[in-house]
């Protein structure tokens, strides 16, 4: 196998960004045959996001055909296109990626590297357990269509990873396109997304006294000149303190509301619920109490035929207290003239939903879906559908438990457990075969204010230990995070407490009061 080179894309790099374009055209053609993207759609959009936490990268090969050498010829077009003050040769030279489209495959000499594939390294800050958290985030990962199965993903996400430790940043995240692969190179499960369809005549009516402080106002997002801004600047304000209290979202800025968020998309409707009791300050003049980001979806018919049903289908809410959450549940109510059911993701779990909407009157109408009457199991009715993809990895556990320290544990579990003791030493084993710095045993003490200290990592020092574990870094990364316990590990064998006796004690020990959730895309 020839060597490979790793390096970053600079934004007025035309040839590299070029390259890179081709090759995920190419990569994922269902894109370009949509209508999604085209090599120089994907150009604009790249040095976008590069002006807000995108980092390109590439790595590159010697003497290997690759779909990228094309990218020669279309900046040579361009350039002489533009000599010429005429349209770009390339727009009419080369289809913008239809579907079946395949580009020249021109063979370099043998000692010229070429780019066979690329991602993105992001930047975030995490919020988990009310603590900022360095996270890194991996997108776009794409290997040239005629390089697959020579192991490229696998050292891509390799140096991924040696980045983001190298940068302080002991978490790493992705949206997965194949689970299955990152869960091999160590990545576990995060946040689990449920998704519900109602009635709308199922969520309950504000009372007179809620509609009144929190009056509807529709957000002019993509309207610079009808104050887009300042609804921008409202947005991420009520992000920001609804983030505060749930755990593990990302901390986001003005320009995520129209990239990371998933906000550039033309059909989106965003609604606000200004609440008119806040006090103003000089950062935005519109104080929201809520806001919903949806679009109405068309149905089909049975014969797949136009018809005039429509559903609304929910991309994102937030709410700053119980009231302005009713504010939203009684305007989706108000639709019911026009759609038929709402389309609704939760963020922590269906729990609090299904309670909100169990007192009303027309309980019946809860998980109405197409498949009416649809049973799960002997008895329960099918009222949702579930999905993952968000997942999590930790690639510096020293570093993490540093982020973490004024991390308060639940240490009531162990004070029971060991009444005799007024602290408590855990040794956590994380076995990590990608990133031998990150495999080692570590001892962490928990005194009786519920902080950990680590007291050891991977030293010569022996210390008594009240309780051991060994997990997969795969495993360890959901439980750090809360998406799963040590006791659900423990009863399904992904791992071993000694003594077996104390599970319970540790698992309570790191446990999280809810899930993570994450509302970021990238």
């Amino acid at each position: 196998m020839s060597s490979r080179t790793f390096r970053v894309l600079g934004h007025d790099e035309e040839l590299g960004l070029t390259q890179a374009a081709l090759i995920l055209n190419r990569a994922y053609p269902t894109l370009a045959s949509s209508g999604t993207y085209g090599t120089d759609d994907l150009l604009t959009r790249f040095r976008a996001r590069m002006k807000n936490r995108y980092e390109f990268h590439a790595v590159y090969e010697e003497g290997r055909a690759s779909s990228s050498n094309f990218g020669r010829v279309l900046v040579a077009a361009r350039t002489k296109s533009k000599e010429e003050k005429e349209k770009p040769a390339v727009e009419n030279a080369v289809p913008a990626s239809t579907e079946g489209t395949i580009y020249p495959l021109v063979v370099p000499p043998l000692n010229e590297a070429v780019m066979v594939g690329i991602w993105a390294h992001l930047k975030f800050e995490g919020l988990y357990y009310g603590i900022g958290t360095p996270v890194a985030g991996l997108s776009f990962v794409a290997t040239d269509f005629f390089n697959k199965k020579r192991g490229l993903a696998h050292d891509i996400v390799k140096q991924f990873l040696l980045d983001a430790r190298d940068r302080s940043q002991p978490l790493t995240a992705l949206w997965a396109f194949r689970p299955d692969f990152y869960a091999s190179v160590g990545f576990g499960n995060c946040a689990i997304n449920t998704e519900h369809t109602f009635s709308p005549m199922a969520f309950p009516k504000a009372p007179s006294a809620v509609s009144q402080r929190y009056p509807v106002q529709v957000l002019p997002i993509g309207l610079p000149e009808a104050g887009e801004q300042t609804c921008l600047n409202a947005l991420r304000d009520c992000y920001q303190s609804f983030s505060k209290d749930h755990h593990g979202l990302f901390v986001r800025n003005d320009i995520d509301f129209k990239t990371q968020a998933g906000l550039s998309d033309p059909s989106l409707q965003y609604v606000g619920f200004v609440d008119t009791e806040a006090e103003s300050d000089s950062s935005s003049s519109l104080r929201l109490g809520s806001y919903i980001i949806f679009k109405i979806v068309g149905v089909r018919s049975p014969e797949g035929n136009f018809s005039f049903t429509q559903d609304l289908k929910v991309i994102e809410y937030a709410y700053l207290n119980p009231d302005a959450l009713l504010a939203i549940c009684s305007f989706l109510r108000g639709q019911a003239d026009q759609v038929r059911n709402v389309i609704l993701p939760s963020l922590t779990g269906p729990e609090e939903i299904l309670q909100l909407l169990a007192d009303q009157d027309n309980r019946d109408q809860i998980g109405v879906v197409e498949r009416r009457g649809a049973e799960v199991g002997e008895l329960g009715h099918h009222g949702g559908v579930v999905g993952f993809g968000f997942m999590i990895r930790v690639v510096d556990f020293p570093k993490l438990m540093e982020c973490w320290a004024e991390r308060h544990y639940d240490i009531y579990g162990m004070a029971r457990k060991f009444p005799e003791k007024v602290s408590w030493r855990v040794a956590v084993t994380c076995k990590d075969q990608m990133l031998p710095d990150n495999d080692g045993r570590m001892v962490i003490e928990f005194g009786n204010d519920g902080k950990g200290k680590v007291l050891c990592w991977k030293g010569d020092a022996e210390y008594d230990v009240d309780v051991s574990f060994t997990m997969a870094v795969r495993d360890l990364s959901s439980m750090l995070v809360g998406a799963i316990t040590i006791k659900q590990l423990h009863r399904v064998g992904l791992m071993k407490v000694e003594p077996a006796s104390a599970v319970d004690a540790v698992s309570k020990l790191f446990a999280s009061d809810e899930k993570p959730a994450c509302l970021t895309n990238f």
